[in-house]
C-alpha cells in the first residue's frame, strides 16, 4: 500500500475518534493529515488526477470564497454591505478613525479563516476518492463499512450498559442512548445513515442465484470451481454488517436517523430490484429487508419511536433557531456575514424566548450555509444537486450493474439521507462526518466506464 493509501486510511481511521473531530486539536490533526495526503497526491508519480473541469470549479469556488471574505475593502465601501449598519454605527460611536480602516466582508475573519482550514480534509477525501485506481476504491468501502460497524457496536454496548457506562468514554450528555465515539447521538446516526446503503449496495450484488439444473452433485462442484460459495460467504457477511449498523442506528435513538435510516432501506429495495437479474432475487431481497425491519421492530424499535408520541415535534427548539436564522439570512443577503460566524451573528437575532441560550449552529446546514456565504453557497449546492441527478441518470443508464455500479448507487443513496438529515441538523458541520460525506461524493462521482 503506497504512501498516499495510507495517509488517507489514517485520515478515515482518526476522523471519529475524538468527538467526530469536533474538538480544537482532533481538528488540527486532522487538518494536518489532509495537508499531508494532497502534498503526497501532488508528489506521487503513480496518482494521477481524475476530476471534470466542472468539478474542479466547484472545488475552486468552495475554497476560493472564504478567503475571498478575508480581503479588507475600504469602510465606506464595507459599511454599504447588507446587515454591516448596526457594526458601522458602534464603529462610529466609538471614535474610531473609520477612514483609515479596511474591513473584510466577513464578521468574524478568525472564524472564516478557521472555516477555510476545515475544508482541507473533506476535499482532499473527495480528490482521493475521485482518482484511486477501482481496487484501493473497493478497499476504501469495507474500511467504511467497518468504521461503522466499530462505531454501532461501541454504540449497542453504549445502549446496553446504561448511561454510566464507561465505555462512554467519559461523555454522558447522550443519556442511554448509542453515541460511538461522537458527543452527540443524532451524529452517529449521520454516520450509519451515509454507510447503511453501502454495506446493502454490496450485501444485494452478492445475492446468490440459482442456475437452472440446482440439485446436481455436478452442479455443486461447479459451484465450488466458479467461487459460487465465496459469493455466499460474502452475501451472508454484508447481511449481517447491514444489520449491525441498522441496529446500531435505531438505538441511536435518533428520531431523524431511525427514520432515515427506513428511508434508505426501503429506496434501496426499490432501486437495486430494478437490476437484479431475476425475480427470484427481486423476492428474495424484497423478503430479506421486511424481515429486517420486521426484526428490528420486534426487538426494540417501537419504544424508541415514541419518541414522537412523548415529544411534540413542533415544539422543538428547532423551529425557533430556524426562524432567527432565516431572519439572519435576510439581513446579510446575498454576500453573507461570513463562514464560521453564525454563533456570533445570531446572538443580535435570537428570540426573546430563548435568550440565555447558547446556539452554536442553526440545526439546518443549508440555512446557516447560506446566511454565511449568501448567494455563492445557493449557486454552489444547486449545482451540486444538478450534477447529482446526471450522475444517477448515467448511472441507471449503465447496462448491467456490475459491483462498482451497486457502489456507486449505495453511495448515492447514502449522500441522500445525509442531504435529508440536514435539514434538521448539523451533521456537515462535523469533521469526521464531513469527510465520510466528501468520500461518498467522491465515490458516487467516479467516472462511469460503461453507459
Amino acid at each position: 500500500m503506497g504512501i498516499v493509501a495510507v495517509n488517507f486510511f489514517l485520515l478515515l481511521f482518526l476522523a471519529p475518534l475524538m468527538r467526530g473531530g469536533n474538538r480544537p486539536i482532533a481538528l488540527l490533526v486532522l487538518e494536518i493529515l489532509g495537508l499531508c495526503l494532497i502534498l503526497s497526491m501532488t508528489l506521487s508519480s503513480r496518482f494521477r488526477l481524475q476530476l471534470s473541469h466542472t468539478q474542479m470549479s466547484l472545488i475552486g469556488l468552495l475554497l476560493a470564497y472564504p478567503l475571498l471574505q478575508l480581503i479588507p475593502i475600504p469602510f465606506e465601501f464595507w459599511q454599504a454591505l447588507p446587515g454591516r449598519e448596526l457594526y458601522a454605527d458602534a464603529m462610529r460611536m466609538a471614535g474610531l478613525p473609520l477612514h483609515q480602516i479596511a474591513l473584510p466582508i466577513s464578521i468574524a475573519p478568525e472564524n472564516t479563516w478557521q472555516s477555510f482550514l476545515a475544508l482541507i480534509p473533506p476535499v482532499a477525501a473527495f480528490v482521493y476518492m475521485m482518482s484511486c485506481s477501482d481496487d484501493k476504491m473497493q478497499n476504501v468501502v469495507g474500511f467504511l463499512i467497518v468504521i461503522a460497524l466499530l462505531q454501532a457496536t461501541l454504540g449497542l454496548m453504549q445502549y446496553a450498559n446504561g448511561p454510566d457506562s464507561l465505555l462512554r468514554l467519559g461523555w454522558y450528555h447522550a443519556g442511554i442512548s448509542a453515541a460511538g465515539t461522537y458527543a452527540n447521538r443524532d451524529h452517529l446516526a449521520g454516520l450509519l445513515e451515509m454507510i447503511l446503503p453501502l454495506s446493502l449496495a454490496l450485501f444485494v450484488s452478492t445475492i446468490p442465484y440459482q442456475s437452472k439444473v440446482v440439485n446436481s452433485k455436478r452442479n455443486f462442484i461447479a459451484r465450488i470451481l466458479d467461487g459460487s460459495l465465496s459469493r455466499i460467504s460474502r452475501f451472508t457477511i454484508f447481511a449481517i454488517s447491514s444489520i449491525l449498523i441498522l441496529l446500531g442506528l435505531i438505538f441511536t435513538q435518533s428520531r431523524s436517523g431511525i427514520a432515515l435510516g427506513m428511508l434508505s432501506i426501503f429506496i434501496s429495495a426499490i432501486v437495486f430490484s430494478y437490476k437484479l437479474k431475476n425475480s427470484r432475487q427481486t423476492s428474495l431481497l424484497f423478503s430479506i429487508f421486511i424481515v429486517g425491519i420486521m426484526f428490528a421492530i420486534e426487538i426494540g424499535l417501537v419504544p424508541i419511536l415514541n419518541r414522537f408520541a412523548y415529544e411534540d415535534p413542533l415544539k422543538d427548539l428547532r423551529w425557533i433557531f430556524f426562524g432567527d436564522t432565516i431572519h439572519a439570512l435576510v439581513t446579510f443577503f446575498p454576500f453573507g456575514s461570513g463562514f464560521g460566524t453564525f454563533s456570533q451573528v445570531y446572538e443580535r437575532f435570537q428570540s426573546a424566548e430563548i435568550i440565555g441560550v447558547f446556539v452554536n449552529h442553526a440545526h439546518n446546514d443549508y440555512l446557516e450555509w447560506v446566511m454565511e456565504g449568501g448567494i455563492a453557497v445557493v449557486i454552489f449546492i444547486a449545482s451540486l444537486m444538478l450534477l447529482y441527478l446526471m450522475q444517477m441518470k448515467k448511472l441507471f443508464q449503465c447496462k448491467p450493474w456490475y459491483k462498482k455500479e451497486y457502489i456507486q448507487i449505495g453511495a448515492g443513496i447514502g449522500i441522500l439521507m445525509m442531504a435529508f438529515h440536514s435539514l434538521v441538523d448539523f451533521n456537515l458541520h462535523i469533521p469526521a462526518n464531513q469527510i465520510f460525506f466528501a468520500s461518498l461524493l467522491g465515490l458516487y462521482f467516479r467516472k462511469i466506464e460503461q453507459v
